[in-house]
């Protein structure tokens, strides 16, 4: 049997659940009645004279063992109010355990109006009800998605969840969530094509839609794997023939393009990575990222234009929430948010929730800001509903005024941490707020910073690693909101000085790049070309998670990448009055080419930085010096597909260095033929999965193509691999029932006025 977690729903969860229920179980219509919180009525059918009322459903939604307060309160409160009423029949609906014993005694109590054991409605009885309408169970979607078998199924994944984030918040996610349309249209693309990329502004909910969506294919057996680096962490877990459901939030960068940048090829890897999950049926894949970052993205990389994201694309906005769906939300958080009651009351006196729901600059964000902003309970009444509705109006007040009264210590934390990716060793934190700053922390004084700041602007826990870590190991810190990032991007995007001073102070490459990013000021150009080519050979801040084996994962540095950091000098090189950028471009590329010839860095994206140079002011004989050590890099070191590829694309940009590498294309096509054998034996021998053979087969293929040879024998031999490997995997045919959402009912104030009275019995 299901283990419904009932202490998890709201009392208007409870009350609807019950709504639907009695409706199917008794045949007829009940309304979802409350007009005040006085007025003794949870759910009413009215008799034909609409007149008396014909049956009234009471439902009390208590902790499990709450027996001696449902029996008081049912007494002493209830009770008389029935007296007034006087149904012709009533019905008592709780959460609350019965027994024939219990059953029997609130008989006795509320006698004449409870006339039967069997208007007695207990915790197994609705269990009972929910095994015989299970419609009524999909339609309530935070019924099961509080069961205890959802939770266990996401904290028993293993390692291959490897997010404390995702197991932390996944709770109170799912206490959150107000059923919408949004979960039916991306579960839809989910069944159809196995992908679905939420897209959205900031704050409209993006992240928990995914993380429901991750919740509901878990309950359904599939493991689920979040995904916080690159999509290679996916191919690290892949498992032919297993039900996968793999998240990937924020995959374009948080902020800007200025993370993605900095990993070129991502977006090869991605759609690799999205075609083999559309052509299997045992994987689902979730992304999230904000709509603009999307279009951006678009823009900047051909293959992601030309793959056709908007086939698999769901466009997350306010238009997804309709009144009830936005009243529930607020509803939900000031249920959750243990607030004072007097506090919860101000909203619901006068009605002033209708005035939070209507706003224009409604979300889910602004509303889990307020209630959750730290001292928020020691405001009086009226300025909170003031604060509430003065953050709707300028919601980045809320954190202009809290980030003014921190100390310069801990501003300092925050303003290096807008320069650093979005996860952070604190280290890193500690060694850019220290330059920043121009003094060395000590230990006392940046944990007194850190304290400031931990739990309402940030939020820290231990990294990933492996057990048995030392005591002390290196903790993340990332923002507690992304709203906090945005706010501290337009403080420093407005103040020169503190673009300039970050700059002037970074402390690595990558602070220069998102400052360059933030601000993109001519007068700040000169500043960063600089600090750029001081910090050329500086470590990266960016964390990556590297498996140590199938149960353990390490969180560590990523190396950095030198041609990533050249071709940004290349970039600032080409705006007008580059001057100083196009000296540090040419210091960076003396040492860059040396690299080449000793056959290292990165070879695309060596192919990347020609193509950025070829933009610039550079002479041609510069060019030239860095076509010729790339050129014999390439052509020295054949050893995979790979290599052909960037080595036949730098002749496709430059066919002249064809004849300078010594060779004609036939005798290069000759070499080709004899290194595809190993490449085909490489395959056959190291990929289990037939559409990873399949997809290799079709990249060797285009490459003979573009070399002009004829590979017919060894595709065939690759063919022959794959429907080896399709004879092995299990036939996939996964189904499960799709979400009807609740078309909502009639009269929609009066069911939005019904569930905040609700707050105040």
């Amino acid at each position: 049997m299901t283990r419904y977690n009932f202490d998890e729903l709201t009392d208007h969860d409870f009350e609807s659940l019950c709504h639907d229920l009695f409706e199917q179980e008794l045949g007829v219509r009940l309304e979802l009645f409350s007009p005040g919180r006085d007025s003794g009525i949870d759910l009413r059918h009215l008799a034909a004279d609409g007149d008396s009322n014909e049956l009234i459903v009471q439902c009390k939604r208590y902790q499990r063992g709450a027996w001696s307060s449902l029996r008081r309160n049912l007494l002493k409160e209830e009770l008389p109010k029935v007296e007034r009423l006087e149904p012709e029949r009533y019905i008592v609906s709780t959460s609350v355990q019965m027994t024939p014993a219990r059953k029997a005694a609130l008989v006795a109590d509320l006698a004449p109006w409870l006339r039967q054991a069997n208007d007695v409605y207990g915790r197994d009885d609705i269990v009972a009800l929910l095994g015989r309408y299970p419609e009524v169970e999909r339609r309530h979607i935070k019924l099961w998605l509080t069961s205890t078998e959802v939770l266990d199924a996401v904290l028993h994944a293993g390692v291959r969840v490897r997010s404390e984030d995702l197991v932390n918040r996944l709770p109170r996610q799912r206490r959150l969530w107000a059923a919408n349309k949004s979960f039916e249209r991306a579960k839809k693309l989910l069944e159809s094509g196995h992908v679905c990329l939420v897209a959205g502004p900031a704050g409209i909910g993006k992240t928990m839609l995914a993380d429901i969506l991750l919740a509901d294919y878990a309950a359904r057996g599939f493991e689920p794997v979040a995904i916080s680096g690159d999509i290679e962490e996916a191919d690290d877990v892949w498992r032919s023939g297993k039900l996968q459901v793999y998240h990937y939030d924020d995959f374009l960068g948080r902020v800007s393009l200025a993370e993605l940048s900095l990993k070129r090829n991502e977006d090869a890897r991605l759609i690799s990575f999205f075609n083999r999950v559309r052509s299997d049926a045992s994987k689902r894949l979730v992304l999230t990222t904000r709509e603009y970052i999307l279009n951006e993205a678009r823009n900047r990389y051909s293959r992601l234009r030309a793959e056709g994201f908007e086939l698999f694309t769901y466009v997350l906005d306010l238009s997804d929430y309709t009144r009830p769906v936005r009243a529930e939300i607020l509803y939900n958080h000031l249920f959750y948010s243990g607030l004072p009651d007097n506090l919860r009351s101000a909203l619901v006196s006068g009605r002033r929730y209708r005035d939070v729901i209507s706003h224009r600059n409604y979300s889910p964000r602004i509303i889990e800001q307020v209630v959750s902003l730290p001292g928020v309970e020691k405001l009086t009444p009226d300025q909170f509903v003031q604060r509430f509705l003065a953050t709707l109006d300028d919601p980045a007040a809320v954190w202009e005024s809290m980030y003014d009264d921190l100390h310069d210590d801990a501003r300092a934390l925050l303003l290096s941490m807008v320069t650093l990716p979005t996860r952070v060793l604190l280290s890193d934190v500690r060694t850019a707020a220290s330059r920043l700053l121009s003094t060395n922390f000590d230990s006392q004084r940046f944990e007194r910073a850190l304290r400031t700041i931990d739990g309402s602007f940030v939020t820290l826990r231990s990294s990933d690693s492996t057990p048995g870590k030392q005591a002390g190991a290196d903790r993340v810190l990332a923002f507690r909101d992304p709203s906090v990032g945005d706010f501290l991007r337009r403080r420093v995007g407005a103040d020169p000085n503190a673009a300039a001073a970050l700059l002037d102070r970074a402390e690595f490459f990558e602070q220069v790049v998102a400052v360059w990013d933030i601000t993109s000021k001519p007068q700040l150009l000169d500043a960063a070309a600089a600090r750029a080519l001081a910090l050329l050979d500086s470590q990266s801040p960016f964390l990556v998670r590297v498996r140590v084996s199938d149960e353990y994962i390490r969180e560590e540095k990523r190396p950095p990448v030198r041609e990533q950091r050249v071709s940004f000098l290349a970039t600032l090189a080409q705006l007008t009055g580059a001057a100083a950028a196009t000296a540090a471009l040419r210091e960076a590329l003396a040492d860059t080419n040396a690299r080449w010839e000793r056959g290292a860095g990165d070879k695309e994206e060596a192919l990347a930085v020609l193509a950025e140079l070829r933009k610039t002011d550079l002479a041609g004989e510069e060019i030239a010096q860095c076509h010729g050590a790339l050129l014999r890099w390439l052509t020295s070191s054949l050893d995979s597909r790979a290599d052909w590829d960037a080595m036949l694309d730098l002749f496709d940009e430059e066919p002249d260095l064809v004849s300078a590498s010594g060779r004609s294309m036939p005798e290069w096509a000759e070499q080709f033929l004899l290194d595809v054998a190993g490449e085909v034996e490489s395959i056959c021998w190291s990929l289990d999965q037939s559409g990873w053979v399949d997809e290799e087969a079709g990249r060797l293929e285009e490459l003979a193509s573009r070399l002009g040879v004829d590979i017919a024998s060894h595709l065939q031999t690759l063919h022959d691999r794959v429907e080896e490997l399709r004879n092995e995997e299990p036939d996939e045919d996964y189904e499960h029932d799709s979400y009807s959402g609740d078309e909502g009912r009639s009269d929609e104030d009066r069911q939005i006025d019904a569930m905040f009275d609700s707050l105040e019995r």
